[in-house]
């Protein structure tokens, strides 16, 4: 799918192009990330091409297969590369993936949801705003059996999610026994499969769920209500992302909001200034938002937490657009593993 951010004919283009390595955008999230690099990509004067494919869900490595929609960011009119690392690289792996992308050297590269070697990476911190949400399902809400519906396995932040949830769980003197725990996709399907090996499979019922994304979430919730199981009545819920759908779904959805749109948009700002030989940082990390709704058992759906673990506190709050050089935007030590 190709975007003329400038909404000229192909021939008359002026500006850079960008590639958008891409799983297929069929959920809300990579789509709002997308949203966001196509609103500073018409701002700035960028075309973007963006490069779907479903071929990364084989079981063969990257170096066993051509995968031919992605090599066409090889091309000569592509002057810069977007790579949606958080959900391509959901079941290679990160090493994996940043091995693949050296094909597209000397291209100008950056990464959004995961550090990739040798790229920016544009990420967000979520892990205290979800410590502070299964803390709120204990203490608050005295739940305690709680289980956790992961992402894949592969995926970096699935993994600290996680782990977060085993740590909180600990803390609290909970048992996390692995039949609490379900990996899978971060889809609706994913949720909906996993409600099933919980209570069908396992004999699981729990008294909550964390979820691993909230498209994962509302799986679930519809799994749950096909079993005559009510959200929050019987089993409580808290998601991950805050996509549109969380805030009128039946019920509203308890989750942490990541900012998706900032992210796309701060990815086309940083890889225009590495076009041009400026400096960048190499890790950009933007702040979560804790969002109280009614899944979890609280009937107010005004309550909202921001908060960012062990970043420093910005100068300046953050703004609705997000410039590369804004104070928001804070750096810390890359890392070349997840």
């Amino acid at each position: 799918m190709e975007i003329d951010a400038a909404n000229r004919p192909a021939r008359t283009r002026s500006g850079p192009t960008f590639g958008v390595l891409a799983d297929w955008l069929e959920g809300e999230y990579q789509s709002a990330v997308v949203g966001g690099m196509v609103e500073a990509a018409r701002e700035l004067g960028v075309n973007l091409v963006v490069l779907a494919s479903s071929m990364l869900r084989t079981t063969f490595r990257f170096g066993e297969r051509q995968n031919v929609v992605y090599d066409l960011a090889r091309s000569d009119g592509i002057d810069g590369l977007v790579v949606m690392a958080g959900t391509v690289g959901n079941y290679l792996g990160l090493d994996d993936l940043a091995r693949y992308c050296e094909r597209f050297r000397p291209r100008p590269m950056c990464s959004v949801a995961a550090p990739l070697k040798g790229m920016t990476g544009i990420l967000v911190d979520g892990e205290e705003a979800l410590r502070q949400g299964i803390r709120h399902l204990v203490e608050d809400h005295k739940y305690n059996r709680i289980a956790c519906i992961a992402g894949p396995e592969e995926n970096v932040e699935a993994r600290a999610r996680l782990r977060l949830y085993r740590e909180v769980l600990t803390e609290h003197g909970l048992e996390t026994p692995e039949s609490f725990v379900v990996s899978g996709e971060f889809r609706y399907g994913g949720g909906v499969e996993a409600v099933r090996v919980l209570l069908d499979e396992r004999g699981v019922v729990p008294d909550a769920i964390v979820a691993g994304s909230d498209q994962v979430a509302l799986g679930a919730i519809d799994a749950l209500r096909a079993h005559n199981i009510r959200v929050p009545r019987e089993v409580a819920m808290i998601g991950f992302d805050d996509i549109s759908e969380a805030s009128y779904c039946a019920p509203p959805l308890t989750t942490v909001r990541q900012p998706l749109r900032q992210q796309g948009m701060l990815a086309v700002q940083v890889l225009l200034r590495r076009l041009r030989g400026e400096q960048v940082d190499d890790v950009y990390v933007l702040p979560a938002e804790l969002v109280f709704r009614r899944s979890c058992g609280c009937y107010s759906d005004s309550r909202r937490v921001s908060v960012t673990a062990q970043v420093p506190t910005p100068q300046t709050g953050p703004a609705p657009h997000v410039a590369a050089d804004e104070a928001l935007a804070v750096r810390r030590p890359r890392s070349s593993t997840p």
